[in-house]
Protein backbone atom coordinates (compact mmCIF):
# COMPACT_ATOMS: atom_id res chain seq x y z
CA UNK A 1 0.00 0.00 0.00
CA UNK A 2 1.19 3.64 -0.75
CA UNK A 3 1.74 5.53 2.28
CA UNK A 4 0.73 9.01 0.22
CA UNK A 5 -1.56 10.91 2.22
CA UNK A 6 -4.59 10.79 0.51
CA UNK A 7 -4.70 6.74 0.64
CA UNK A 8 -4.17 6.80 4.63
CA UNK A 9 -6.90 9.45 4.86
CA UNK A 10 -9.12 7.17 3.30
CA UNK A 11 -8.06 4.15 5.71
CA UNK A 12 -8.85 6.81 8.73
CA UNK A 13 -12.19 7.40 6.77
CA UNK A 14 -12.05 3.49 6.97
CA UNK A 15 -11.72 2.89 10.25
CA UNK A 16 -14.12 5.77 11.51
CA UNK A 17 -16.85 4.22 9.90
CA UNK A 18 -16.10 0.56 11.17
CA UNK A 19 -15.98 1.62 14.60
CA UNK A 20 -16.09 5.55 15.12
CA UNK A 21 -13.30 7.83 15.86
CA UNK A 22 -13.17 7.56 20.17
CA UNK A 23 -10.36 6.29 21.76
CA UNK A 24 -8.54 5.88 18.48
CA UNK A 25 -6.51 9.12 18.48
CA UNK A 26 -2.76 7.25 18.47
CA UNK A 27 -3.57 5.45 15.33
CA UNK A 28 -5.15 8.72 14.24
CA UNK A 29 -1.41 9.85 14.83
CA UNK A 30 0.14 6.84 13.63
CA UNK A 31 -1.15 7.39 10.19
CA UNK A 32 -0.15 10.82 10.10
CA UNK A 33 2.97 9.91 11.20
CA UNK A 34 3.54 7.47 8.78
CA UNK A 35 2.55 9.67 5.75
CA UNK A 36 5.13 12.17 7.30
CA UNK A 37 7.94 9.10 8.40
CA UNK A 38 8.38 11.13 11.48
CA UNK A 39 10.18 8.48 13.69
CA UNK A 40 10.63 10.92 16.54
CA UNK A 41 10.22 10.01 19.97
CA UNK A 42 11.41 6.57 19.84
CA UNK A 43 13.92 5.31 21.60
CA UNK A 44 17.61 4.60 20.80
CA UNK A 45 17.78 1.55 18.87
CA UNK A 46 14.00 1.46 18.56
CA UNK A 47 13.28 1.68 14.74
CA UNK A 48 9.40 1.32 13.96
CA UNK A 49 9.68 2.03 10.19
CA UNK A 50 6.36 0.67 9.64
CA UNK A 51 3.85 1.57 12.06
CA UNK A 52 4.88 3.59 15.32
CA UNK A 53 2.30 4.13 17.60
CA UNK A 54 2.96 7.30 19.97
CA UNK A 55 2.83 6.93 23.94
CA UNK A 56 3.26 2.96 24.06
CA UNK A 57 6.17 2.29 26.42
CA UNK A 58 9.69 1.59 24.95
CA UNK A 59 11.03 -1.08 26.50
CA UNK A 60 13.48 -3.87 24.59
CA UNK A 61 13.09 -7.26 27.29
CA UNK A 62 9.34 -7.52 29.13
CA UNK A 63 9.40 -9.65 31.71
CA UNK A 64 7.52 -13.29 31.04
CA UNK A 65 5.94 -13.39 34.30
CA UNK A 66 4.12 -10.17 34.03
CA UNK A 67 1.84 -11.62 31.17
CA UNK A 68 -1.46 -13.31 32.35
CA UNK A 69 -1.18 -16.28 30.55
CA UNK A 70 2.54 -17.30 30.80
CA UNK A 71 1.97 -19.91 33.52
CA UNK A 72 -0.52 -21.61 31.23
CA UNK A 73 2.17 -21.35 28.16
CA UNK A 74 4.18 -23.35 30.62
CA UNK A 75 1.65 -25.94 31.70
CA UNK A 76 1.47 -26.50 27.78
CA UNK A 77 5.21 -27.12 27.79
CA UNK A 78 5.81 -31.16 28.14
CA UNK A 79 3.17 -31.36 25.23
CA UNK A 80 4.98 -29.11 23.07
CA UNK A 81 7.92 -30.50 23.22
CA UNK A 82 6.53 -34.36 22.72
CA UNK A 83 4.81 -33.09 19.46
CA UNK A 84 8.25 -31.64 17.91
CA UNK A 85 9.85 -34.62 16.31
CA UNK A 86 6.75 -35.90 14.53
CA UNK A 87 6.08 -31.78 13.34
CA UNK A 88 9.75 -31.47 12.36
CA UNK A 89 9.34 -34.81 10.18
CA UNK A 90 5.91 -34.57 8.52
CA UNK A 91 5.76 -30.19 8.20
CA UNK A 92 6.94 -27.98 5.32
CA UNK A 93 9.91 -25.94 6.03
CA UNK A 94 11.22 -23.45 3.86
CA UNK A 95 14.53 -20.71 4.20
CA UNK A 96 12.86 -18.03 6.28
CA UNK A 97 14.72 -15.62 3.83
CA UNK A 98 13.44 -17.30 0.83
CA UNK A 99 9.93 -16.06 -0.96
CA UNK A 100 7.23 -17.62 0.57
CA UNK A 101 6.02 -20.53 -0.56
CA UNK A 102 2.32 -20.05 -0.70
CA UNK A 103 1.61 -23.56 -3.26
CA UNK A 104 4.09 -25.76 -0.63
CA UNK A 105 2.20 -24.56 2.21
CA UNK A 106 -1.68 -24.95 0.38
CA UNK A 107 -2.57 -21.42 0.60
CA UNK A 108 -3.67 -19.48 -2.45
CA UNK A 109 -1.28 -17.04 -3.48
CA UNK A 110 -2.32 -13.44 -3.16
CA UNK A 111 -2.45 -10.81 -6.14
CA UNK A 112 0.79 -9.84 -6.67
CA UNK A 113 2.60 -12.46 -4.92
CA UNK A 114 5.95 -13.98 -6.06
CA UNK A 115 6.26 -17.10 -7.32
CA UNK A 116 8.47 -18.91 -5.00
CA UNK A 117 11.69 -20.08 -6.47
CA UNK A 118 12.54 -24.48 -6.03
CA UNK A 119 12.75 -25.30 -2.32
CA UNK A 120 15.99 -25.03 -1.21
CA UNK A 121 17.83 -26.92 0.57
CA UNK A 122 16.97 -27.09 4.79
CA UNK A 123 20.92 -26.59 5.09
CA UNK A 124 19.61 -22.97 5.17
CA UNK A 125 21.20 -21.28 7.83
CA UNK A 126 17.50 -20.31 9.30
CA UNK A 127 14.71 -22.12 7.99
CA UNK A 128 11.35 -21.79 9.52
CA UNK A 129 8.33 -23.85 9.64
CA UNK A 130 5.47 -21.69 9.48
CA UNK A 131 2.37 -22.65 11.49
CA UNK A 132 0.17 -19.33 10.65
CA UNK A 133 1.20 -16.25 8.48
CA UNK A 134 -0.72 -12.91 8.16
CA UNK A 135 -3.25 -14.24 10.93
CA UNK A 136 -4.46 -17.65 8.80
CA UNK A 137 -3.35 -20.86 10.49
CA UNK A 138 -1.35 -23.07 7.79
CA UNK A 139 -3.18 -26.33 8.03
CA UNK A 140 -0.26 -28.01 5.84
CA UNK A 141 1.74 -27.74 9.11
CA UNK A 142 -0.23 -26.53 12.41
CA UNK A 143 -1.97 -29.89 12.12
CA UNK A 144 1.15 -31.74 12.68
CA UNK A 145 1.20 -29.73 16.35
CA UNK A 146 -1.97 -28.98 17.58
CA UNK A 147 -0.57 -28.17 21.39
CA UNK A 148 1.69 -25.23 19.94
CA UNK A 149 -1.63 -23.44 18.36
CA UNK A 150 -3.73 -24.53 21.57
CA UNK A 151 -0.48 -22.97 23.57
CA UNK A 152 -0.30 -20.05 21.14
CA UNK A 153 -3.83 -19.34 21.08
CA UNK A 154 -3.98 -18.62 24.96
CA UNK A 155 -1.92 -15.32 24.89
CA UNK A 156 -4.67 -13.60 22.29
CA UNK A 157 -1.96 -13.69 19.64
CA UNK A 158 -1.42 -10.84 16.80
CA UNK A 159 -1.88 -11.04 13.67
CA UNK A 160 1.45 -12.02 11.61
CA UNK A 161 3.90 -15.04 11.77
CA UNK A 162 3.75 -18.14 14.30
CA UNK A 163 6.21 -20.56 13.51
CA UNK A 164 8.61 -22.92 14.48
CA UNK A 165 12.72 -21.30 13.79
CA UNK A 166 15.59 -23.77 13.42
CA UNK A 167 18.77 -21.90 13.27
CA UNK A 168 21.36 -24.24 12.02
CA UNK A 169 24.71 -24.75 14.00
CA UNK A 170 27.06 -21.33 13.38
CA UNK A 171 23.86 -19.49 11.94
CA UNK A 172 23.97 -15.90 12.68
CA UNK A 173 20.91 -13.84 11.84
CA UNK A 174 21.73 -10.10 10.88
CA UNK A 175 20.53 -6.99 12.99
CA UNK A 176 17.37 -6.29 11.99
CA UNK A 177 13.98 -4.83 13.05
CA UNK A 178 10.37 -6.00 13.39
CA UNK A 179 9.12 -2.34 11.79
CA UNK A 180 6.45 -2.39 14.23
CA UNK A 181 6.40 -1.17 17.87
CA UNK A 182 2.94 -2.38 18.56
CA UNK A 183 3.22 -6.04 18.50
CA UNK A 184 6.30 -7.67 21.03
CA UNK A 185 7.45 -11.01 20.52
CA UNK A 186 7.99 -14.16 21.90
CA UNK A 187 10.62 -16.98 21.83
CA UNK A 188 9.92 -20.51 23.34
CA UNK A 189 13.27 -21.94 23.20
CA UNK A 190 12.59 -26.03 22.71
CA UNK A 191 16.25 -27.22 21.79
CA UNK A 192 19.50 -24.77 22.59
CA UNK A 193 22.90 -25.92 22.54
CA UNK A 194 25.62 -23.97 23.85
CA UNK A 195 26.33 -20.51 23.05
CA UNK A 196 22.80 -19.63 21.39
CA UNK A 197 22.04 -16.08 22.28
CA UNK A 198 19.77 -13.28 21.15
CA UNK A 199 20.93 -9.23 21.25
CA UNK A 200 18.02 -6.64 21.82
CA UNK A 201 19.65 -3.36 21.47
CA UNK A 202 22.95 -3.57 22.99
CA UNK A 203 21.88 -6.19 25.65
CA UNK A 204 22.82 -9.91 25.06
CA UNK A 205 20.63 -12.50 26.58
CA UNK A 206 21.50 -16.23 26.75
CA UNK A 207 18.57 -18.69 25.07
CA UNK A 208 17.68 -21.45 28.01
CA UNK A 209 15.28 -24.33 26.90
CA UNK A 210 12.01 -24.04 28.34
CA UNK A 211 12.27 -20.43 29.73
CA UNK A 212 10.43 -17.88 27.70
CA UNK A 213 11.59 -14.79 25.70
CA UNK A 214 9.42 -11.54 25.35
CA UNK A 215 11.00 -8.69 23.63
CA UNK A 216 9.79 -5.68 21.37
CA UNK A 217 11.31 -6.34 17.85
CA UNK A 218 11.14 -2.97 16.93
CA UNK A 219 13.79 -2.58 18.83
CA UNK A 220 17.45 -3.66 16.50
CA UNK A 221 18.02 -6.81 16.76
CA UNK A 222 19.96 -10.02 15.73
CA UNK A 223 20.58 -13.76 17.47
CA UNK A 224 23.37 -16.41 16.47
CA UNK A 225 24.00 -20.12 17.30
CA UNK A 226 27.53 -20.73 17.82
CA UNK A 227 27.14 -24.70 18.24
CA UNK A 228 29.51 -27.03 15.91
CA UNK A 229 26.94 -29.69 16.10
CA UNK A 230 23.70 -28.83 17.17
CA UNK A 231 20.23 -27.08 15.98
CA UNK A 232 18.87 -24.30 17.66
CA UNK A 233 14.66 -24.34 17.74
CA UNK A 234 12.61 -21.77 19.15
CA UNK A 235 9.25 -21.85 18.90
CA UNK A 236 7.41 -17.84 17.55
CA UNK A 237 4.57 -16.08 17.16
CA UNK A 238 4.07 -11.91 18.54
CA UNK A 239 1.42 -10.80 20.89
CA UNK A 240 -0.29 -7.59 21.45
CA UNK A 241 1.55 -4.45 23.19
CA UNK A 242 0.13 -4.68 26.73
CA UNK A 243 -0.52 -0.97 26.67
CA UNK A 244 -2.83 -0.92 23.55
CA UNK A 245 -6.67 -0.61 24.44
CA UNK A 246 -8.84 -3.24 23.14
CA UNK A 247 -10.23 -0.18 20.50
CA UNK A 248 -6.91 0.42 19.34
CA UNK A 249 -6.24 -3.48 18.49
CA UNK A 250 -9.60 -3.58 16.68
CA UNK A 251 -7.99 -0.54 14.70
CA UNK A 252 -4.82 -2.09 13.96
CA UNK A 253 -6.26 -5.75 13.42
CA UNK A 254 -8.20 -4.01 10.27
CA UNK A 255 -4.98 -1.44 9.18
CA UNK A 256 -1.84 -3.74 9.65
CA UNK A 257 -2.78 -5.66 7.09
CA UNK A 258 -2.33 -2.56 4.54
CA UNK A 259 0.20 -1.28 6.27
CA UNK A 260 2.59 -4.05 6.49
CA UNK A 261 4.61 -6.09 4.06
CA UNK A 262 5.90 -9.23 5.67
CA UNK A 263 7.81 -9.54 3.42
CA UNK A 264 10.11 -6.23 3.41
CA UNK A 265 10.39 -7.05 7.44
CA UNK A 266 12.91 -9.62 6.44
CA UNK A 267 15.24 -7.42 4.83
CA UNK A 268 18.06 -5.77 7.38
CA UNK A 269 18.30 -2.58 8.59
CA UNK A 270 21.27 -0.80 6.49
CA UNK A 271 22.42 2.32 5.64
CA UNK A 272 21.45 5.93 6.72
CA UNK A 273 18.21 4.37 8.50
CA UNK A 274 20.81 1.69 10.74
CA UNK A 275 22.95 4.88 11.36
CA UNK A 276 19.45 6.96 12.25
CA UNK A 277 18.25 4.05 14.76
CA UNK A 278 21.87 3.98 16.17
CA UNK A 279 22.22 7.16 16.42
CA UNK A 280 26.21 6.10 15.04
CA UNK A 281 26.80 3.86 18.28
CA UNK A 282 29.67 1.87 17.59
CA UNK A 283 28.55 -1.02 19.68
CA UNK A 284 25.99 -1.92 16.62
CA UNK A 285 27.94 -1.69 13.51
CA UNK A 286 26.79 -2.28 10.24
CA UNK A 287 28.00 -5.93 9.42
CA UNK A 288 30.38 -6.67 6.75
CA UNK A 289 27.66 -8.45 4.60
CA UNK A 290 25.88 -5.38 4.40
CA UNK A 291 28.75 -3.67 3.06
CA UNK A 292 27.03 -3.15 -0.70
CA UNK A 293 23.56 -2.54 0.86
CA UNK A 294 24.20 0.74 2.10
Amino acid sequence: MSSDDSTLDSLWDELVTALGANGLGRIEQMLHRRSQGDLSGCARYQYPHLVFVPGLEARSWHEPHTFRWSAAVMRALPEVRRELDGFLEAAFGQPYLADFDYERHGLDRPPGGQQASDRAELTSEWVAYFLCRHGTWIDRNARWWPSARRMVELTSPAPGEVLCSVLNPGGRISVHSGGANVILTCHLPLVVPAACSLRVGVETRAFEENTLVVFDDSFLHSAWNEASSRRRINLIWGIWHPELTDREIAALEIVLPRLLDFEDLREPVAGEEHRSATQGDPELPVPPSWANRA
